[in-house]
């Protein structure tokens, strides 16, 4: 990786601080990558625009690493990125006019483990997109209730309230497919 990392520096004429960022950068994909993609899955409910939508968030991250002020944050920034790319797609036009259809899965291809995980990401698909959002934060990426507030910009108690109707939801639709 160093290795890389140098070459890349001489081909560009990178300063130190660039070579700093392009190892931020390494270092959250590597890191951050899946968690991301759980949020942006969570908001579009769809698998290739999520992936679209983190690669997007990541150049964006990219153009203003200049803006996080705290590294020790950067995952919380990152998913705010994530989210503000997720609404834009959620508002733009071509979203609105075609809807994506995805290809069966034959129930042969799958073993039970993987079976039941779907099972639940489909049940979690049934839910609001607020209620799969915090469960995604919460349970997925194991952030604080405190840390989701900010990301998500509301108040702590009403992250508090949406987690316990969204387990009690989840909850429910679970019952009802005989989990």
């Amino acid at each position: 990786m160093e290795k890389s990392l140098r070459m890349s520096t001489s081909r560009h004429n990178g300063t130190p601080l660039e070579l700093e960022q392009r190892e931020a950068i390494e270092c959250w994909v590597e890191q951050y990558y899946s968690k991301l993609f759980a949020v942006a899955l969570a908001i579009l409910n769809d698998y290739h625009l999520a992936q679209d939508c983190v690669q997007e968030s990541l150049i964006k991250a990219v153009m203003n690493i200049n803006k996080l002020h705290d590294p020790d944050k950067a995952l919380a920034w990152l998913c705010t990125i994530v989210r503000n790319e997720c609404r834009t797609v959620l508002r733009s036009s071509w979203k609105r006019k075609i809807k994506l259809s995805s290809q069966p899965i034959e129930s042969s291809q799958i073993d039970s483990s993987t079976r039941k995980a779907l099972d639940i990401y489909q049940t979690l698909a049934c839910l609001r997109k607020e209620y799969r959002e915090i469960l995604v934060l919460y349970y997925v990426n194991g952030f604080l209730l405190k840390e989701i507030s900010e990301i998500i910009n509301i108040r702590e108690s009403t992250c508090r309230v949406r987690l316990h109707r969204a387990r009690r939801a989840l909850k429910k639709l679970l019952e009802k497919e005989g989990y």
